[in-house]
């Protein structure tokens, strides 16, 4: 009786059956932790965007004040924009600061005053994009009065702007708008220091 060594046509196939059924649950396992790890960095990258464009908007809004010519520090306050006059570079000039929403996208306009007598010219305006994939609906800016604690609702628009004295800023953005898990809310409330009295 010859004694053959090895295995039969049917235990390979079981075997590589086997093994390619590991492999396919180590490749969809792999799969979806690389899916998640892009997830949180793509949550982690948009909020880091909007904290630093607030780190750069809050000291804006708190110093605030009256422009070149002499006109109030606010020149608008609507739910999707919010115009002011700041000294932005420190140079001692009070530029025209706009944040707003452009479709999906949240904005900053700078006017630097030009001429003699100085002037803001519109034409002059520089515009930043700070934060792209906004959720919509899109109204960032709510206003409050000096009466302010924390629970009052916030003004109605149209907003009487002599009565603004605090602002409210949030924002919803998604870098992946097809997948709302990677979504990020931030928000600040901001006081203008010249109004606190």
């Amino acid at each position: 009786i010859k004694k053959h060594n090895g295995f039969t046509l049917i235990e390979t196939l079981i075997a590589v059956s086997i093994f390619a059924g590991v492999m396919m649950v180590i490749v969809f396992f792999g799969l979806d932790i690389l899916g998640f790890g892009i997830l949180i960095g793509d949550t982690i990258d948009v909020q880091q965007d909007i904290l630093l464009m607030f780190q750069q908007m809050a000291p804006e809004i708190r110093s605030m004040g009256s422009s070149v010519n002499g006109g109030y520090a606010i020149d608008s306050a609507l739910a999707g924009s919010f115009s002011f006059y700041s000294d932005v570079d420190s140079d001692g000039v009070f530029d025209k600061v706009r944040y707003f929403v452009d479709g999906t996208d949240f904005k900053k306009g700078i006017i630097k005053p030009t001429g003699n007598p100085l002037i803001y010219d519109s034409a002059n305006e520089i515009i930043i994009e700070k934060i792209d994939n906004l959720v919509t609906p899109i109204s960032p800016f709510t206003y409050y009065d000096k009466n302010y604690t924390g629970t009052e609702l916030p003004l109605t628009f149209p907003v009487s702007i002599p009565e603004v004295t605090l602002v409210r800023v949030e924002l919803t953005a998604d870098q992946s708008p097809n997948n709302s898990s990677s979504r990020a809310t931030s928000s600040r409330t901001i006081m203008i220091r010249n109004f606190k009295n």
